[in-house]
């Protein structure tokens, strides 16, 4: 899978504390991590700030919102030093899943698998939500 995304795209260098992906918006471009950290943020009922992930190189963000495709994004994802990714634009990602079904269902596993991690009884860090230096 992840050589089929590496052909996609175009790569870009990201600033520490750069804004890759904002929760809330409904843009569609997915990211794969080539190198470097990010913070997966979210800000919950309660109007905290929590750190739901950390993502490094070889991780894939904004999957989500580009397979569902209505959704707005459900998370903010920050760089947390100097990072290099490669950008898929909108349609990109939905396309390669389409031709490529082996592809999607990695794809598939690898987001449920966070979603099962972030079920309450794997997040109970949520609870008391992380003041998260910028």
């Amino acid at each position: 899978m992840r050589q089929e995304l590496l052909c996609q795209g175009t790569e870009v260098r990201f600033d520490a504390d750069a804004l890759l992906l904002r929760q809330g918006m409904n843009d569609r471009h997915v990211l794969l991590l080539l190198s470097g950290l990010t913070k997966v943020t979210a800000v919950v009922e309660n109007g905290e700030t929590s750190l739901l992930a950390v993502r490094a190189g070889g991780d894939t963000v904004g999957e989500m919102a580009a397979m569902d495709g209505s959704a707005p994004r459900s998370a903010t994802v920050t760089a947390c030093g100097p990072l290099t990714a490669r950008v898929l634009p909108d349609g990109a990602l939905r396309e390669l899943l389409l031709r490529r079904p082996e592809v999607s269902m990695a794809l598939t596993a690898v987001v449920a698998d966070r979603l099962r991690w972030a079920r309450p009884q794997g997040r109970h860090h949520l609870v008391n939500p992380l003041t998260l230096a910028a």
